[in-house]
């Protein structure tokens, strides 16, 4: 019975509940009323079982929030904006070959609305695609969401605004031009940016960033390390200590550090010095850990910049190759490759103590344990007392025989912490000095790890030193060269090719400056070649 009541509780519950949902139901807005009626009359294009799922997907889309719907588009649009400027901000610098016309293509192909085949070689017109993407599909949002599982249909059933279609011819007109262009676009992103070196003005002059701030780095690096490991080198080898810093500096502390030292014959001051002086080693053992942190962040530093040094060897190589190939007919040059480094790594040695941790090995005497079992014999000893009240009267020697009692127990207790104390005390002089082993272990290892570390980063310097002036050596020699051979791109040139056998490259001052950018380019290689 209980059963048939639920159920028939829930159906009522069911039926009210469709009834409001019956009652909320809105009214179609007006641009829904105008998709369904062009839906209507373009019913031809669709059978009945697409026309019906339209049908409902322009009315579930009309009645839905409009916040997710601009919040989605907005999202997608900022996505494809932060790609375009990803692309754009793509460094040339990192180039071993010039930018490939199939690359440019492809790029057309998959993301030729969006513009990124222009930003990617650095045209800013790449960005008027993308504007007109976005309006594209900020003004035909709700169209695209309700026909996107029917791609075909979104040139058959909906109408557009003549600015829309403006809009979309506009871009198709610009992708049509795009392709055959794109050729062009390629030859002046390379002979602008693949060609030419953003620091090759400072270069003209003797001068490099790259260098210089590298160089920077390691001399206040190296600088600093060396400093703070001579000052570790004096703290271990001059038996430097730090004191507690919760040291009780009164009266009573020191009476009770007194008290203790006594009756442990001196181990409790020798456990505090040997503490002091594992103080004073976990601190080395903190500092070694920072310095050889900092000596990882520049080593990486560093391997990154020779890494885009190795590169502009390789490129370099390949554009002086370009233009001896364009003033000789025969040029005969083995196949050159990029010089991959090791990437050197230093790990360092575990060592688990801290300063934090010392505190734990000190030992004071077990005041709690004693007066427990002082507090025992006690209770027995008067409970003794209690009982013989009870039954007969007590005399004087049961009195004195209680207080030996209590004086021996006192004493018997007393002997146990103490004997205690001095136990705990050697266990914890043995453990602070295997930590202080420990710690000396691992401050020779780290030693040891960090200046192969300085070592690794100063002939990476020394490297750097030498492929930098040979790079600066290179754009002095190739600019004017570079000049005079390719001179500015233009498009009949693209059309026509660079132009060879002239009467410039049978000149003695050409033929000078070609031989010396040769001689530039062999030292260059043979620097190239310097290993770590």
């Amino acid at each position: 019975m209980k059963s048939k009541y639920f159920i028939l509780l829930f159906l009522i519950i069911l039926c009210s509940c469709s009834k409001k949902q019956e009652q909320k139901v809105e009214p179609l807005s007006k641009n829904a009323i105008e998709a369904l009626n062009v839906l209507n009359e373009k019913k031809t294009f669709v059978d009945d079982a697409s026309f019906s799922n339209i049908k409902k997907r322009i009315e579930n889309y009309d009645r839905g929030g409009k916040i997710w719907k601009y919040a989605v588009a907005i999202f997608v649009l900022i996505i494809v904006f932060m790609a375009l400027l990803g692309s754009y901000d793509i460094s040339s610098e990192e180039r071993k070959r010039p930018f490939p016309i199939w690359k440019g293509y492809l790029l057309l192909f998959t993301g030729g609305f969006f513009g990124i085949h222009k930003t990617v070689i650095c045209r800013w017109d790449g960005f008027v695609n993308c504007i007109l993407f976005w309006a594209l599909f900020l003004f035909n949002f709700s169209t695209i969401m309700i026909y996107w599982i029917y791609p075909k249909l979104l040139f058959y059933i909906p109408e557009y605004s003549l600015f829309i279609r403006i809009i979309f011819w506009v871009l198709v007109i610009m992708l049509v031009l795009d392709f055959f262009l794109i050729p062009y676009y390629v030859f002046r992103y390379n002979a602008n940016y693949f060609r030419k070196n953003k620091s090759e003005d400072r270069m003209l002059i003797g001068k490099s960033d790259s260098y210089d701030s590298a160089n920077e780095i390691v001399n206040k690096e190296i600088g600093q390390v060396n400093k703070d490991l001579e000052n570790i080198n004096i703290y271990v080898k001059e038996d430097y200590f730090i004191e507690d810093p919760n040291k009780d500096k009164t009266f009573w502390g020191s009476l009770t550090r007194g008290a203790k030292n006594f009756i442990t014959f001196g181990n409790s001051n020798k456990l505090e010095m040997e503490m002091n002086r594992l103080r004073c080693l976990s601190a080395c053992c903190d500092e070694l850990g920072d310095l050889y942190d900092s000596c990882q962040f520049c080593n990486e530093d560093l391997s990154y910049r020779l890494i885009s040094s190795r590169i502009a060897v390789y490129r370099n190589l390949y554009l002086a190759k370009e233009l001896i190939g364009i003033v000789k007919n025969k040029l005969s040059t083995k196949q050159q490759s990029l010089l991959v480094d090791y990437y050197f790594k230093c790990d360092m040695p575990k060592y688990q103590m801290n300063i934090n941790g010392i505190a734990n090995l000190d030992v004071s005497f077990n005041s709690e344990v004693f007066l427990d079992s002082l507090g025992s014999d006690l209770t027995v000893i008067f409970d003794n007392l209690n009982t013989k009240l009870e039954n007969e009267s007590l005399s004087k020697k049961d009195f004195v025989d209680a207080a030996v009692l209590t004086g021996l127990n006192v004493f018997v207790n007393g002997l146990s912490a103490i004997v205690d104390l001095n136990i705990r005390t050697k266990e914890a002089i043995i453990e602070v000095q295997t930590q202080t082993s420990n710690a000396l272990l691992y401050i020779d290892e780290a030693v040891i790890g960090i200046q192969e570390y300085q070592k690794y980063i100063l002939r990476q310097k020394e490297i750097l030193e030498a492929l930098e002036k040979a790079n600066i050596a290179f754009i002095q020699a190739y600019v004017p060269l570079r000049e005079q051979v390719f001179g500015k791109p233009t498009f009949w040139k693209f059309l026509t090719g660079i132009p060879k056998n002239r009467e410039l490259f049978k000149t003695n001052e050409f033929r000078e400056d070609l031989q010396h950018l040769i001689l530039v380019c062999t030292e260059y290689s043979k620097i190239n070649q310097s290993k770590i």
